[in-house]
């Protein structure tokens, strides 16, 4: 039988309630094996109760056994909490605290990970069925040390359609990301090369992420499949010129060639407010 969940109280600069939970709290660890190995997954969430439950079904019902999975909760206020609790002896750890947006929580999930590789599903997307078999088999026989990523279902108001990742990288990112945050794979190993997610960024931070990824070499390998359904009602698809600022923040800080990060900045802009205006 398993035991309650953990809950602790620490003392920060004001009283702040820690909760936390899963398998890993009364003593599970996964252990790696040749034939599959660990395959982290860190969802984060804030005020999710309407989406996280789909979340979390995506990644329990995969047909691959050494998944670790991962949730961190930014202490929200709705029944988010609840539902999480409901798989507690499924998932093998969640956290509930409060944090500083979306880049730190990433980055609690991150240390708290135990995999070979880390995926980073959103509250309100989900992973197709018998993905992660897929990830193991490529991570088996492919290279070390290199992003994995495919395409996703963006889901617009009910309506979908596969999108694939954009052709020559090295150039799109003068425009935007050409990789999917939530069909990515990214090796722990990787993560102790570049640095995990920057917190000042709210928005591009896996935009970020990839290019300081790109600047180091790091390789990207493309799995020749879909790998999410991805809400186009999250934070960034939602919020499109501070995500654009944020992209030409990175784009510079990264010593990309600034006119032309500008001039796509401007054209984006221009584009969204049209968009606007007309429908």
């Amino acid at each position: 039988m398993l035991l309650p969940s953990t809950i602790r109280v620490m003392q920060h600069n004001s009283n702040c309630t820690i909760i936390e939970g899963g398998r890993r709290t009364r003593g599970f660890t996964r252990t790696p094996r040749p034939e599959q190995p660990v395959i982290s997954i860190i969802t984060v969430v804030y005020n999710g109760a309407r989406h996280i439950e789909n979340a979390i079904k995506s990644v329990l019902g995969q047909c691959y056994e050494n998944v670790e999975y991962i949730i961190i909760d930014g202490a929200s206020t709705d029944n988010t909490l609840e539902i999480i609790r409901r798989y507690d002896d499924q998932i093998d750890y969640w956290l509930s605290e409060p944090d500083q947006g979306i880049s730190d929580a990433f980055n609690k999930g991150v240390f708290h990970c135990h995999g070979k590789i880390i995926g980073t599903l959103n509250a309100d997307d989900s992973y197709l069925p018998n993905i992660l078999r897929l990830v193991a088999k490529t991570l088996i026989t492919g290279e070390e040390d290199q992003i994995l990523h495919g395409s996703m279902i963006g889901v617009w108001s009910n309506k979908s359609t596969v999108i694939r990742p954009r052709p020559c990288p090295k150039l799109y990112v003068y425009f935007d990301t050409p990789y999917f945050h939530s069909t990515t794979f990214i090796p722990a190993s990787i993560y102790e090369k570049i640095g995990r997610y920057d917190p000042e960024y709210g928005y591009a931070m896996d935009y970020d992420l990839f290019l300081r990824a790109q600047k180091a070499g790091v390789k990207f390998h493309e799995i020749n499949a879909a790998i999410t359904r991805y809400s186009f009602e999250g934070k960034s698809g939602s919020n499109p010129l501070s995500a654009y600022r944020e992209v030409l923040k990175s784009q510079r800080r990264n010593g990309l060639f600034y006119p032309l990060c500008l001039t796509t900045y401007m054209l984006k802009t221009l584009a969204n407010r049209l968009k606007k205006f007309l429908f």
